[in-house]
C-alpha cells in the first residue's frame, strides 16, 4: 500500500513548525521600550517562508523520523477506519437535530472570506487604537492563512481523494481529475481554521481565555466538515496538524528577526541590536 509511505513524506512538511517549537524570550533590558523589528516586504517574506515549507522534506533528520512516523501511522490507522467512522458520524448527525442545524453555520469558521474578515478586523482595530499587537496579529494571520491555502490546495490535487458524499461513504484515492469531488485530503477548512486560530492564540497567550476559545472554535470547524459530509475523519486530523504547524511556523519565524531596541535609563541612552535565533 502506497499511502503509509506517502504520508511519511507528507508529514515531513510539518518539520518547519516542529523545528521551531521552542520559545524565545528577550532580555529584560530590552523590554524598557517597545521593540521595533525590521521587516521585509510582506510578499517577499511570505515567499521565503513558502519556499522553506516546500523544501522541508530535504532537511529531514534522524531525530525527526520517529515523530513523523508516529503521525503517519496514526493517520494510516484512521484512514483504514474512515468508512466505518463516516457511517457513525452520519448516523449521529441524523439523530441530533441541533447538530444538523448548527453544522452549516459552524463550518464557515474555516472559510476563506470569514478568516480574511477576522484578520481585517484585527488590523482595523489595531490601526484605530494604535495597537501594534493587533496589527501584527493581522499580518501574521494573513501569512498563515495564505500558506494554509496554498499547501492544502496543492496536496488536495496530489492525493485526489474522493469526498465521502460522492459514493455514500466509499473511500477512493488518486482518482482521475482533481475537481472538487476529489479534493478531500486534507481538509482545507480545518487547515485554514487552525492556521489562523494558532496565530491568534500565540499572539494573545497571556490571556488564558483566548487560546481556549480559538482552539475550541477550530476544533468545531473541523468536526463540522465531517457532519457536513464533506470530509473523512483522517482529512480533519491531518488538516488540524497541518494548520497548527503552519501557524506555529509563522509565529516562530516572526521572532527570528533583527531587532532594534532603544534603551533609555539612568545609566545610558542608546540602541541595542539583537538577532534572535
Amino acid at each position: 500500500m502506497r499511502i503509509p509511505f506517502i504520508l511519511l513524506l507528507f508529514f515531513s512538511f510539518f518539520l518547519p513548525a516542529y523545528a521551531y517549537c521552542g520559545e524565545n524570550k528577550l532580555p529584560a533590558e530590552n523590554k524598557e521600550k517597545e521593540v521595533k523589528k525590521t521587516r521585509e516586504p510582506f510578499l517577499k517574506e511570505w515567499l521565503k517562508e513558502e519556499l522553506e515549507i516546500w523544501t522541508s522534506p530535504a532537511r529531514i533528520k534522524k531525530k525527526n523520523i520517529l515523530f513523523l512516523g508516529g503521525l503517519a501511522l496514526t493517520t494510516s490507522i484512521l484512514i483504514k477506519n474512515d468508512e466505518r467512522l463516516y457511517r457513525d458520524v452520519q448516523d449521529f448527525t441524523g439523530n441530533h437535530q441541533l447538530v444538523k442545524d448548527s453544522s452549516p453555520v459552524i463550518t464557515q469558521l474555516g472559510s476563506v472570506p470569514l478568516n480574511i474578515g477576522v484578520m481585517g478586523s484585527f488590523y482595523l482595530v489595531g490601526a484605530l487604537l494604535k495597537d501594534d499587537r493587533a496589527k501584527d496579529t493581522a499580518r501574521l494571520g494573513l501569512k498563515s492563512l495564505l500558506h494554509a491555502i496554498v499547501v492544502s490546495q496543492v496536496l488536495k490535487r496530489l492525493f485526489r481523494r474522493q469526498r465521502p458524499y460522492v459514493e455514500n461513504g466509499v473511500d477512493r484515492w488518486f482518482n482521475r481529475g482533481s475537481g472538487y469531488d476529489n479534493r478531500a485530503f486534507p481538509s482545507g477548512h480545518t487547515t485554514l481554521a487552525w492556521s489562523t486560530a494558532t496565530v491568534i492564540a500565540g499572539m494573545y497567550k497571556d490571556k488564558p481565555a483566548v487560546p481556549i476559545i480559538c482552539y475550541s472554535l477550530a476544533t468545531l470547524a473541523g468536526l463540522s466538515r465531517m457532519t457536513e459530509n464533506k470530509h473523512w475523519a483522517s482529512d480533519v486530523l491531518v488538516g488540524t496538524v497541518l494548520g497548527y504547524s503552519i501557524g506555529r511556523f509563522v509565529l516562530r519565524k516572526q521572532n527570528n528577526r533583527l531587532m532594534v531596541t532603544p534603551v533609555i535609563n539612568s545609566r545610558k541612552v542608546g540602541l541595542n541590536l539583537l538577532y534572535v535565533f
